[in-house]
């Protein structure tokens, strides 16, 4: 049998809408040769988006839903307490320069030392460092990252596949040169190209800057399209997906002021990210206080556990925070502890709205255009992927292969063990 070919493309934040001749000409035209659905992300940012991707699996099964979490005991920031007195600089933006000089000297080298590939303040002040660790301390990519939860890079290396996968926020300038160094016996590629999400955060998403970047995405698809169809022949099977949508800013509250309460750091903690608030509460008698400060914002809800259950989020644990203040789309949070430059542009909103669809696409092989599903789930991606190169799907992964007659001619075998 013949080497099945598959080559993923992650667009970050291509929102289904942009998909469209005059935008994205190339990646309209691959739609229109196969099958476009919209994609419905999970509630969180990028990385837990593609963990999700990687893993087939929600949040609340495989672990990771935030770069960083509650663990005062593991944490690698004790050693900072001493810096909390930059914390009184009255001027934010002179609090995160200093912040970032830091992560990329001081703390990047006390993170090596430690066995964190990447160790990063963020935007979070000093005085509650010691209580977060990452959540993650290696490459997604690396085998076996979520304890109980293979990836679909698990799976290739288990099968014997070739694989590569290509970050251009890394790669930059040599994305394309590394296209085309690709082994010629490579089963499966996946790329990943983060413009149009950086671009919509600093210029938001009516803005000239972020045409452009629509129709520089596009023309690096077809780049790479083309490459390797030459490169591996017609047969190629081409997926191409984002991971989220994207809303433009209609508003931006400033809720630095919980920083500053009696009590922060001591008898409640808080994170500040840049759709939600997050709080853990040391002393139980604050939270209906700090509930109505929250709720008296306007334009956020607390999520129930309920909500929490369907979101794929319910972890059972303060992990992620004891209570949860979600956003309406649009709203943008101000300082936040994550942004260096205030955002134009954001994802992570109740993944139902308007502006948070991403977009499946599968172009390539027979039958693609049998593929009639209207809305694609995050934990459908893995299996499909697999199904192309003919391998079984863990049993770990909660979605199922997109179906089409194709399945019934490749050597797609069952859910394994």
């Amino acid at each position: 049998m013949a080497l099945a070919r598959v080559l993923a493309i992650l667009v970050d934040a291509l929102r289904y809408d942009q998909v469209n001749p005059y935008d994205t000409p190339f990646i309209h035209e691959i739609a229109e040769h196969g099958s476009k659905s919209r994609l419905k992300p999970i509630l969180g940012y990028s990385d837990a988006i593609r963990a999700t991707i990687f893993t087939g699996a929600y949040p609340d099964k495989h672990g990771y839903w935030m770069s960083y979490c509650y663990s005062p005991k593991s944490s690698p920031f004790r050693a900072m307490r001493w810096l909390t007195f930059l914390d009184q600089i009255p001027s934010d933006f002179i609090r995160r320069g200093f912040k970032f000089v830091l992560s990329c000297t001081v703390v990047n080298l006390v993170g090596k030392l430690r066995g964190y590939p990447n160790l990063h303040l963020h935007n979070m002040p000093f005085r509650i460092l010691d209580r977060f660790d990452m959540t993650l301390r290696r490459s997604m990519i690396e085998p076996h990252p979520f304890p109980g939860y293979p990836t679909i890079f698990d799976e290739l290396r288990a099968r014997g596949v070739k694989f590569a996968y290509l970050d251009s926020s890394k790669l930059r300038g040599r994305l394309l040169r590394q296209v085309q160094e690709l082994d010629n016996d490579l089963g499966f590629a996946f790329v990943y190209l983060h413009y149009i999400d950086e671009s919509a955060h600093w210029s938001g998403i009516n803005s000239p800057r972020f045409k452009e970047s629509l129709r520089r995405v596009d023309a690096i698809v077809r780049s790479i399209v083309l490459i390797l169809k030459r490169k591996f022949g017609e047969s190629l099977d081409v997926v191409l997906f984002s991971d989220h949508g994207m809303a433009e800013e209609t508003r931006t509250i400033n809720l630095d002021w919980l920083t500053r309460m009696d009590g922060f750091g001591k008898d409640f903690v808080l994170c500040l990210d840049a759709t939600m608030v997050r709080i853990w509460y040391e002393r139980p008698g604050l939270r209906s206080g700090l509930r109505r400060l929250i709720l008296r914002t306007g334009n956020c809800r607390l999520l129930s556990e309920n909500d929490r259950k369907q979101l794929g989020i319910a972890f059972g644990d303060r992990t992620y925070g004891d209570d949860i203040f979600l956003f309406d789309e649009g709203q943008i949070i101000f300082p936040n502890f994550h942004s260096y430059i205030r955002p134009k542009a954001m994802h992570a909103y109740n993944p139902e709205g308007r502006t948070q669809y991403g977009v499946f696409i599968l172009s390539g092989y027979p039958d693609s255009k049998q593929i009639k599903a209207e809305t694609v789930e995050l934990v459908d991606i893995g299996p499909t992927l697999l199904a192309l190169l003919g391998l079984s799907v863990p049993r770990t992964f909660e979605g199922q292969p997109l179906q089409s007659n194709y399945w019934a001619k490749s050597s797609y075998q069952q859910p394994s063990d």
